[in-house]
């Protein structure tokens, strides 16, 4: 099998690349940047490789080309590796797959990424699986771990590897690697299998469990139907006996009901003749009632004729003796007129006589008067001048009233602030206290700290008699010193 073609859309750098492989050794020269490795990491991307390390990416979507400033960005990304000189013996694992094709031998294999995530896998354009490629190529011996596509580095990591590493190599070279998945595969469907024999007899003994449940249950059902079949039986009987006697005395009920009707047909032509005399009775009486009516509508004018009459009689008595009365009246009123003729011609003379008298005083009172208007002037000025003094002691009262109230302010700020300096040298009183308190205990700790400061002082004292006598003892061994030096020295000088 030889790879033949490599066709991209959308990978990387590439948005639409097409490379032949010919036969013999086919080499991609370039600088750097210009998307040599993006070959290699197509063809490894085409093959199935899912680690995106190895893919010099981040994430999988990364691999779809983002665009250029000629060319927008894709929503996927593709690529297809065309094989050749394929043979039936590398064909078996997708031989599913190419059934029914006819016998050819290029196949051609191809990736698809959307940027949401999903990946599609096809073989020869049909839909697949990515275990099927995989399948395919590990039987070629063209997998992605099967040192077909060799990379920068590889040889130095084959070099450097350790045995377990290198074994890993020529196994995945030999193609052996496929039937170790084969067997990894293998034991994992025997431990699947395993794990479901363990649940089967799981199941299969909660089965028996229920199936002792459901057999005791059963025997209690057939148990419960015949009883039941039993009880439908009596209850059947006890309805056929039911409806026997209640058909017995529907029946009764049936004549007993039209023996009623009967009656109840009698009943209503006795009704109706009754109902046909009562109406004639009812004609009758009504034209009786209009009779009667009619007389006491006449008996009633005749009773209002008499009742006006009498009232007029009334009226025209009580009239005559008003007259009478109006008669009397006037001639007693005729006698006091002619009484008071007298008296108000006294009354005329007397009154003549008054009005001399009242027009000697009107003279009098008009002299007065002219006084009592310069009095009233007098008066008025002086009113004035007393409204003024009102006035003026209205303001005064006024002003006396508001200095009154201040006062009362003042005094009663007084006496809140003297209640608050009364609280506050009471709080001061209880603080000077707890300061005397604290005065003592402070007094008390100062005797105790200047104590222990004459002690320390003593001690202090004696550090420094020590430090002395320390100093002579350091200066005297300085001096022993410098002596064993200098007998030292003179000692090597002699040896030497």
């Amino acid at each position: 099998m030889n790879l033949r073609t490599l066709v991209v859309n959308g990978f990387k750098s590439f948005a639409e690349t097409k490379i032949d492989f010919p036969d013999g050794i086919t080499a991609v020269v370039g600088p750097n940047g210009t998307g040599k490795s993006n070959i290699v990491d197509a063809i490894l991307w085409a093959m199935g490789e899912q680690s995106v390390k190895s893919l010099r990416s981040e994430r999988m979507e990364d691999v779809i080309f983002n665009g250029t400033e000629q060319r927008k960005p894709m929503g996927m990304v593709e690529a297809s590796l065309v094989f050749s000189d394929v043979t039936p013996q590398e064909l078996e694992p997708v031989s599913a797959l190419v059934e029914g094709l006819e016998q050819t031998t290029d196949v051609m294999i191809t990736r698809r990424l959307y940027r949401d995530g999903d990946s599609e896998y096809y073989f020869n354009k049909i839909a697949c699986r990515l275990k099927d490629i995989r399948g395919f190529l590990w039987n070629a011996r063209a997998g992605t771990r099967g040192q077909s596509v060799i990379e920068q580095g590889n040889i130095e990591q084959l070099l450097s590897a350790s045995p377990q590493e290198r074994r890993e190599f020529i196994e995945g070279t030999a193609g052996i690697i496929r039937y170790k998945k084969q067997k990894a595969e293998a034991l994992r469907k025997l431990q699947s299998t395993e794990n479901n024999l363990l649940r089967v007899r799981d199941i299969l003994g909660e089965v028996h469990q229920q199936l002792r449940v459901l057999t005791r249950q059963a025997k209690q059902a057939e148990e419960y139907q015949g009883l039941l079949q039993e009880a439908r039986d009596l209850e059947v009987r006890l309805l056929t006996g039911d409806f026997r006697r209640l058909f017995a005395d529907h029946c009764e009920v049936e004549k007993a009901l039209q023996d009623s009707e009967n009656r109840e047909t009698a009943c209503v032509a006795d009704e109706v003749r009754l109902v046909t005399e009562q109406q004639q009775a009812q004609l009758e009486l009504g034209a009786i009632n209009e009779s009667l009516q009619q007389a006491q509508d006449e008996f009633r004018e005749i009773e209002r004729r008499m009742s006006q009459a009498l009232t007029e009689i009334q009226i025209e008595r009580n009239r005559i003796e008003q007259y009478e009365q109006q008669h009397e009246q006037v001639m007693e009123e005729r006698t006091r007129l002619q009484e008071t003729g007298q008296e108000v011609v006294v009354m005329l003379e007397a009154l003549q006589a008054r009005m001399v008298q009242a027009r000697v005083e009107i003279d009098a009172l008009a002299a007065s008067l002219a006084e009592g208007e310069e009095s009233m002037a007098v008066v008025a000025a002086r009113r004035r001048e007393i409204q003024e003094k009102v006035n003026l002691g209205r303001e005064a009262i006024l002003a006396v009233a508001v200095e009154k109230t201040n006062m009362e302010n003042r005094l009663r700020s007084l006496a809140e602030g003297q209640s608050a300096t009364g609280r506050r040298m009471e709080r001061l009183a209880a603080e000077l206290t707890q300061s005397q308190f604290v005065q003592t205990t402070l007094q008390s700790e100062q005797q105790s700290l200047q104590t222990q400061r004459s002690a320390l002082e003593q001690e202090l004292e004696g550090l420094r008699t020590h430090q002395e006598q320390l100093e002579v003892s350091l200066q005297s061994h300085r001096e022993t010193r410098e002596e064993l030096d200098g007998k030292i020295l003179e000692l090597q000088t002699q040896t030497a």
